[in-house]
Order: structure tokens, then C-alpha cells, then sequence
């Protein structure tokens, strides 16, 4: 006889995430809670999303009206613009200006989702991350190829190429990368390894 099947546990459910342990997650969810649909939809699928889709996909999967769509999304930017301007957002400006100091002019995804707690927590609201919202908010950053960089990530490579000289590198080299790229100590050595291997991409890469 045939041994009796041992049932199958469902697995336990994640825990839900209480926004009250996250006030930065908390802070930014509340800011959209009053937005109308179309200027929080403009927000969740062009704004803040990892893929934004076109006005025309978006008014197309609302059945929504392309002008009024892109009057939202002129309102969604002023609303987001005016609301980091003001008292209410100073917890999370303030984050950002110390977070952009010491992430300097190229930190890794990985070093920037790990910088915080909360970074990793969805805002419900957006659908995302945390740590997105704040790619988003930075005027002067840009996620390339898993680095957030100040500025083109080519042209941050060759400048450094040009300061090392073909020399390798060594503690006067990642101190100066500091002072004359933005490039901080803690990720000196990654970004290093990651220039290497770009290089060796490119010489692999063969003839047109």
C-alpha cells in the first residue's frame, strides 16, 4: 500500500510592512494620497516607473483623453516640485542632500539601496521602491549600466582614465579621485573594477 501524501503547507504570508516603522516611506506615500487618478497614474507609469510608458500607451490603457493626460502631467511635476519646496518635505530633502554626499559622484545601486533601511520599502501608493523615488528626485544623478552617476557615466570613466594615466591605482590615485572627480573613498574600488571591465568589453569587442 501506498504511503499516505503528506499535505502541503501553503506558505506563510510576507508580513506587511507598517509604514509607521519608515517615516521617509510614509512621508512621500502621503503626498499622493490626494492626487487625483490621472495625475497619480501619470506618476505611477511615467514619472516614477523603472519602464515609463508614453502619454499616448497610458491615455490608451485609461481610455482617458490625451490632453487632459498631459495637463495632469504637467501637474503632477509642479505639485511634486512645490511639495519638495515646502516645510512638509524638509525630512526627506534633508535625507537626500546627506545621502548625496556620501553616495559623491558614482555609487553603485547596490551601495544606494543598502545606504538606508527604508530604501528598500515600497511606497504603496507608486507602486516602487523607495530608493527609485529618490533617483527620480535627484536633478543631477542618473541610474547607468547599475551606477548612480553625476552626470554620463562615459565621460566620468575617461576622466578618470585620464587622472590615472595608465598607472594602476594606489591610495594617492583614489585620493585624488576624490578630490578632482567627486569619486568617494568606499567606492573607489568598485568603480575601478568596473572601469577595468568595460575595458576589457571593449577590447573583446570584435572589428566592424
Amino acid at each position: 500500500p501506498q504511503a499516505p501524501a503528506v499535505p502541503q503547507q501553503a506558505p506563510a504570508p510576507e508580513p506587511q510592512v507598517r509604514l509607521s516603522d519608515y517615516p521617509l516611506v510614509g512621508l512621500v506615500d502621503n503626498m499622493f494620497r490626494d492626487w487625483g487618478p490621472l495625475e497619480r497614474a501619470v506618476a505611477v507609469d511615467r514619472l516614477f516607473a523603472v519602464d515609463p510608458i508614453s502619454l499616448r500607451a497610458l491615455a490608451h490603457k485609461l481610455n482617458a483623453d490625451l490632453g487632459a493626460l498631459s495637463t495632469a502631467q504637467r501637474a503632477a511635476e509642479e505639485r511634486i516640485l512645490l511639495w519638495l519646496r515646502s516645510s512638509e518635505s524638509a525630512p526627506l530633502t534633508g535625507h537626500m542632500f546627506g545621502l548625496t554626499e556620501w553616495l559623491g559622484a558614482a555609487a553603485t545601486q547596490e551601495q544606494l539601496i543598502g545606504a538606508d533601511p527604508a530604501h528598500p520599502i515600497e511606497v504603496p501608493t507608486l507602486r516602487t521602491p523607495l530608493w527609485r523615488v529618490l533617483v527620480t528626485l535627484m536633478p543631477d544623478r542618473r541610474l547607468q549600466d547599475g551606477w548612480l552617476v553625476v552626470g554620463d557615466l562615459g565621460g566620468l570613466r575617461d576622466r578618470t582614465r585620464q587622472l590615472m594615466g595608465g598607472k594602476p591605482a594606489d591610495s594617492e590615485t583614489i585620493s585624488l579621485m576624490e578630490q578632482r572627480l567627486g569619486i568617494r573613498t568606499h567606492s573607489a574600488q568598485a568603480w575601478l573594477d568596473a572601469l577595468a571591465a568595460s575595458e576589457e568589453r571593449g577590447s573583446a569587442a570584435p572589428e566592424a
